[in-house]
C-alpha cells in the first residue's frame, strides 16, 4: 500500500452503510405495526369480556322476570318473596338496558305482579261480589301473564344478543 491512499473498504459495506438509515426506519415501522397490532388485539379483547359481562348481568335480569311469570303461572299469583326477589334482581337493570325495557319491567310486569298479589289477597274474607270480581280480575291478569311467556323474548332480544 502506498503512503497516504486511503483504504478502500468492499463495495457492499458501503452500500450497507449507505442503507442503514433506511433499514432502521424500516425497523421501527415495523415495530410500531407489531405494537399497534398488540394493543389492537388487547382492545378487541376486552371489549368481547365486556360484551360477555354485560350480556351475563342482563340474563339474570331476564332469568328474574322469566321466572316471576313462571311462578305465576304455576301457582296463580307471585308470592310476596318472589316480587321481593324479583324486584331485587331486576334492581341494576336501569343501568344495563334502556328505558323502553327498564319501564316494561319495573312499570308493567311490576305493576301487574302487585296487581294479581292483591287480587290474590283481596279474595280471602271478601264479599261474594267482591271475590266474583277479584276471581275475574285474577283470571285476565293471569291471561296476560300468560302471553308474556312470548313477549318477554321477544322485549328481550336485541340485549341478549353477543356480536363477535
Amino acid at each position: 500500500m502506498q503512503e497516504g491512499s486511503s483504504i478502500s473498504l468492499p463495495h457492499f459495506v458501503e452500500l450497507a452503510k449507505a442503507l442503514a438509515p433506511l433499514f432502521s426506519a424500516f425497523a421501527t415501522l415495523i415495530i410500531g405495526l407489531v405494537a399497534g397490532y398488540i394493543a389492537w388485539r388487547q382492545w378487541k379483547t376486552n371489549h368481547t369480556k365486556l360484551q360477555f359481562e354485560l350480556f351475563d348481568k342482563r340474563l339474570t335480569v331476564y332469568r328474574a322476570a322469566s321466572a316471576l311469570i313462571g311462578a305465576i303461572l304455576r301457582d296463580g299469583y307471585p308470592t310476596d318473596e318472589e316480587l321481593v326477589k324479583f324486584m331485587r334482581d331486576v334492581d341494576m337493570a336501569k343501568w344495563i338496558f334502556d328505558e323502553d325495557f327498564f319501564d316494561y319491567l319495573s312499570k308493567v310486569l311490576w305493576v301487574k305482579a302487585t296487581e294479581l298479589a292483591a287480587a290474590q289477597a283481596g279474595k280471602e274474607g271478601a264479599a261474594p261480589d267482591e271475590r266474583a270480581r277479584l276471581i275475574k280480575e285474577k283470571a285476565v291478569l293471569w291471561k296476560w301473564f300468560a302471553d308474556q311467556r312470548e313477549a318477554l323474548p321477544l322485549h328481550a332480544k336485541r340485549f341478549l344478543q353477543i356480536d363477535y
